[in-house]
């Protein structure tokens, strides 16, 4: 247990080392300002306009806003998930709090905002290195060969570099909704608690409301569910559980395009869009070109999976994460004409799965 502690003091210390040397709170035009308009015109403006916050990034000119367009209802259309700023909302609120006692005018994104929304994105991180080492210390692996794990994760994919250089983003939430479902995942093969049922079914539909394309963990978490013992009564909770999460985006949704699946069915002509069912087959590209490719770019993700193939039969969660994974390729390789992910660095759409590829 000792161990187990320095294992934790290690990894706190060793992100908050690199995140006072590395750490980086710019914002993605548009990326990074459409996550956070979600908290920031709810706390600032009482509505889900978004035009203000546009306008403040220079994404309005000549009264045209770039990147996306207006909406029926008169909103500025925003297709980004809402779970982010949901996580990240009691650290806004606190930074907002203390803006407004030692700011003149407090401006919701700049300053005091995006270096907490940074410093969130590491502690993200964090909480999801320490899951991993407590799932791999109770499978009886030495606290070297976890903390080795961990950290090859951590830099020899691109989880670093979401945390610590583009951190105002998805990723990170969805790195550390994941992992804690993970850990719940973990908890329901020898526990029976409905209690835990909801808080997996929960964690699903926040990293669904996080990232749309964590939809395809669905499988692998009914999977895992059932073969630990759960009756399709206790899965059909879970499945109601994980509507709660959802229904804070259908909401936000309605608000913003008039009706509870937003640009999913409304919104944007997808003629030229990113989410394009079947225009691109690359399922070939998203594991092995050179570029953005996971391999190539992350090569030790292959001894992740070589991991969940080996341990499938004496570590059940390991045939989990093989599900996981397979729903993710085939979401990046099936479902997006832009497979590599935009300006990605890396695989970044890979990033999300780090807890289970650190056990792996």
């Amino acid at each position: 247990m000792n161990t187990d502690r320095r294992g934790i003091i290690g990894i706190i210390a060793a992100h908050l080392a690199a995140g006072l040397l590395l750490l980086t709170p710019g914002y993605i035009r548009p990326d990074s300002v459409a996550i956070y308009s979600w908290i920031r015109s709810i706390v600032f403006n009482g509505d889900l306009l978004f035009f203000d916050e546009w306008l403040g990034f220079g994404m309005i000119r000549g009264g045209i806003p770039m990147a996306k367009e207006v909406t029926e209802l008169g909103t500025l259309a925003n297709h980004w998930w809402v779970g982010t700023s949901m996580v990240s909302a009691p650290y806004y609120l606190v930074a907002h709090l203390v803006a407004k006692l030692t700011e003149e005018s407090p401006n919701g994104f700049l300053g005091i905002y995006s270096m907490t929304m940074a410093w969130v994105s590491v502690l993200f991180g964090a909480v999801a290195s320490v899951i991993a080492l407590h799932i791999l210390r109770r499978q009886q692996v030495a606290a070297g060969a976890a903390m080795g794990a961990i950290a090859a994760i951590a830099v020899g994919t691109p989880m670093l570099w979401y945390e610590l250089r583009f951190p105002l983003g998805t990723h990170m939430a969805g790195v550390a909704i994941i992992g804690a479902l993970c850990l719940a995942l973990f908890l329901a093969e020898t526990r029976r608690e409905i209690a835990l049922d909801i808080l997996c079914g929960l964690l699903f539909g926040l990293a669904v409301t996080t990232r749309l394309q964590h939809f395809v963990l669905a499988p692998a978490v009914a999977w895992h569910l059932r073969r630990s013992g759960r009756s399709w009564t206790r899965l059909f909770l879970v499945g109601l559980a994980s509507l709660v999460p959802w229904a804070a985006q259908a909401v936000a949704w309605t608000a913003v395009y008039g009706q509870p699946l937003g640009p999913i069915a409304a919104g944007s002509s997808p003629v030229g869009g990113t989410w394009m069912v079947f225009h691109t087959i690359a399922l070939d590209e998203v594991l092995f070109s050179s570029f953005h490719g996971l391999l190539p770019w992350a090569p030790v993700a292959a001894f992740a999976l070589a991991g969940w193939i080996l341990e499938r039969k004496r570590f059940p969660l390991a045939t989990t994460f093989l599900l996981m994974f397979a729903g993710e390729w085939l979401a990046n390789g099936l479902l997006d004409r832009y497979w590599w992910g935009g300006m990605s660095f890396g695989p970044r759409r890979f990033v999300d799965l780090a807890v289970p590829m650190m056990i792996g």
